[in-house]
């Protein structure tokens, strides 16, 4: 057995390295946090090769004078602490000192820096972690650090590195983190001298946030509690994917690849959300540093905290009042799921739907003068609190069913009744089961009488009582969207790829009709954008499949993802206003084909 023995400096750095220096991705984090720690409004990034060539970040930050950029490539060497209390407060993305000298360790290595109020600038070059050589040389205020042919003297390390087009996202990723975070530093990525990404400085995370992820949909997210802050934004439940790739994470300042944190968001969206799916957005957790240890991790990814209750309290009170307040779920669609929203319309619809009254009322008789004909005729059904139905109602006390009612059952079953005169109804032999009340869910827009259970829409519309189907209207919906000149799109905040044959013929149809498609290949297609309509979100990937298998021109495409729009609003049950505002917005000519039509004056008289 060997003596123990002390390594030397260098092997020792490149120990550590193996933490510090996972890949070209790593270097980029640790030199981009150096400069944000410097003060740096302006951080450019250049990387050749997905960065194993060249990695080289300029910054305006404050600089280095002499003596401390010749200290800074040492061993835990930081200006980041002083004692053991800094380190429980830590207020700053980097502080043990060990980024430069382990980066230096595998790769040929140069910082050349200056302070603003220094005449020159010094340059500080090492290769593979030898000697380092410095001197003087001329350079704007800032840093600039440049990294060569890294794990060019550890070839077990360099063989591992992944593909440049793999590497290049992971770059990408990191810089995307610390601009979400820096809204007032100015970033700017280049990858073999093209420029990937520029994000200029925003007024806010949130502002940063929506232009990083093409975010119109993006919902706000400000709020405080028990001292713990937390701000951002978020897409849409409807818009959520597998995995947290989309859902960066920050505390204090510093993003967090934290499965628990994901946990508590997913918590807090309640039923919205399905087991393993997250929304895509971006939130800003900030509380006292003394209540996190950001020194959990190598790479310092992850984070404790020393109330986790407390914190998971927190996220959870000011997300559920976002999502309360805005009504997320009630604008972007119903949270229960479309099987089971049909299976409630089916149950609820097994049963009659018209309950006419136990005995004669004021609304049977005549009308008055300026008396709405359906005005206490429709009886409201059980309220969504749970109250009980009414009593059931004898046989041999039923009344003649009026005509109106007669109309009215025949247009729920599909037939074209007209009003006839009241007939006498036989008393039944027996005891009879209660019929199911007319459920009547309150209007909230003029014009509109309500919906019944089984989903019809009913309303007063140029001296007729109108019944809608949800189907046809979002039908038609769809038709006057697809027909206008210039449809309104809605922008996916992460471009989905969908396995599909690329025919130019067919693209150019549905991009004409508001999708934006872009072939990766000959069978793979981007989907960047598709047509929107108002309260309806159809998943991208069914509306182009939908014009993908019928479409041979704009009209044959248009009538695809009209049917596409209408079949999948049965999984989104609307409310009646809703409806019925889409259905008074109609154009006049689309309008007068929706729906059936029955005269209220001859259903008056024949009442």
């Amino acid at each position: 057995m060997n003596p123990v023995a002390l390594l030397d400096d260098t092997l020792v750095d490149k120990i550590a390295a193996g933490e510090v220096v996972e890949r070209p991705a790593s270097v980029v984090k640790e030199l981009v946090e150096n400069a944000l720690d410097a003060g740096a409004r302006s951080i450019t990034v250049e990387v050749d090769n997905g960065g194993k060539d060249r990695i080289r970040i300029v910054d305006d930050g404050h600089g280095m004078s002499r003596e401390d950029a010749t200290l800074a490539i040492r061993r835990h060497a930081t200006s980041k602490l002083r004692s053991f209390e800094d380190l429980l407060a830590i207020g700053t993305l980097g502080f043990r000192g060990e980024a430069l000298p382990s980066i230096a360790s595998v790769s040929r290595f140069t910082l050349t820096t200056r302070r603003r109020e220094d005449v020159a600038g010094t340059r500080v070059a090492i290769e593979g972690g030898g000697a380092p050589e410095i001197r003087d040389a001329g350079s704007p205020p800032g840093t600039t650090l440049e990294v060569a042919d890294l794990f060019y003297n550890v070839p077990a390390r360099r063989k591992f590195l992944r593909a440049r087009q793999t590497e290049r996202a992971q770059i990408v990723d990191v810089v995307t983190r610390a601009a979400l975070a820096h809204p007032q530093v100015r970033f700017t990525l280049v990858h073999d001298g093209r420029t990937l990404r520029e994000f200029l400085p925003a007024p806010s995370r949130y502002a940063r946030a929506k232009t990083i992820l093409d975010g119109a949909a993006l919902r706000p997210v400000d709020g405080e509690h028990e001292g713990i802050r937390l701000e951002g934004g978020l897409a849409s439940a409807r818009e959520a994917r597998k995995g947290t790739k989309h859902l960066y994470l920050f505390v204090n300042g510093r993003p967090v690849l934290d499965p628990a944190l994901a946990r508590i968001v997913h918590f807090a969206h309640g039923d919205a959300l399905d087991p393993g799916r997250y929304p895509a957005g971006a939130l800003f957790l900030e509380l006292d540093p003394r209540a996190v240890d950001v020194n959990a991790h190598p790479q310092k990814t992850e984070v404790r905290f020393a109330d986790l209750a407390r914190v998971k309290n927190a996220i959870t009170h000011v997300l559920t009042a976002a999502l309360g307040t805005r009504r997320w779920s009630d604008e972007e669609g119903s949270t229960v799921r479309g099987s089971a929203a049909k299976a409630t319309t089916r149950a609820r619809s097994d049963g009659p739907l018209l309950q006419p009254p136990s005995a004669p009322s004021p609304a049977t008789g005549p009308l008055t003068r300026g008396q709405s004909f359906w005005q206490g005729r429709l009886r409201p059904g059980p309220s969504r609190a749970g109250a009980k139905p009414p009593a059931p109602i004898e046989p041999s006390a039923r009344p003649p069913q009026s005509a109106a009612e007669g109309v009215f059952a025949a247009a729920l079953r599909g037939e074209d009744a007209q009003p006839t005169a009241p007939k006498a109804v036989a008393p039944a032999p027996g005891p009879a089961p209660a019929p199911a009340p007319l459920e009547v869910r309150e209007p909230d827009a003029p014009g509109c009488l309500g919906a019944l259970s089984n989903g019809l829409v009913l309303g007063e519309h140029e001296g007729a009582l109108v019944v809608l189907t949800p189907r046809e209207l979002w039908a038609a919906h769809a038709r006057a969207v697809l027909g206008s000149d210039a449809v309104p799109r809605r922008r996916l905040l992460f471009p989905a790829r969908l396995d599909a044959p690329v025919d130019e013929a067919t693209l150019g149809a549905l991009n004409e009709l508001g999708f934006e498609l872009r072939p990766l290949g000959e069978r793979t297609l981007a989907i960047h954008a598709v047509p929107r309509l108002e309260r309806l979100e159809v998943p991208a990937e069914v509306l182009v499949r939908a014009g993908l298998e019928s479409a041979t021109d704009r009209p044959s495409a248009a009538r695809a993802v009209e049917r596409a729009f209408a079949e999948a609003a049965l999984d989104y049950p609307a409310e009646p206003a809703v409806l019925w505002g889409i259905f008074l917005a109609l154009p006049a000519p689309l309008r007068a084909q929706v729906g059936s039509r029955h005269s209220l004056r001859d259903l008056e008289d024949g009442a």
